[in-house]
């Protein structure tokens, strides 16, 4: 006998699990909605992962990074659909052990804010799993 179907997102996410574990996104990728996201690529398909703040945003990368390096590349032309203005982002790159670019997490939305807010709120993220 088959089981029944649901919608799993809500119940995940009334759960209390992560974020950055359930894709939640509004629709079309309109990051204007958003205060923090993360789009994985630039595509008319992909969605953003958004988040409540900068520290579950951080979190996010930290464990996507996987001990690896990071390269922070400040975007200022992303435009996403449904918005006539261009908006600031962050490009994150992981690097291979030679410190060229290896792996892209994604575009980093930040209110509009750029790479220093994020190379300080990773340094936070850091701080937890060394202690």
């Amino acid at each position: 006998m088959n089981r029944p179907w649901f919608e799993a997102v809500p119940a995940l996410a009334a759960a209390g699990v992560p974020d950055d574990r359930i894709p939640v996104t509004p629709m079309k990728a309109n990051l204007m909605s958003a205060d923090y996201a993360l789009l994985p690529r630039i595509d008319t398909v992909a969605k953003p992962r958004v988040f409540p703040d900068l520290a579950a945003l951080a979190a996010s990368i930290e464990r996507q990074r996987q001990g690896q390096g990071l390269i922070l590349e400040e975007v200022q032309d992303l435009q996403p659909l449904g918005s006539p203005d261009q908006v600031r982002a962050v490009k994150v790159w992981t690097t291979d052990f030679d410190g060229r670019q290896d792996r892209m997490i994604g575009f980093a939305y930040l209110k509009g804010a750029g790479r220093e807010l994020l190379e300080w709120a990773l340094r936070l993220a850091r701080r937890p799993a060394a202690a």
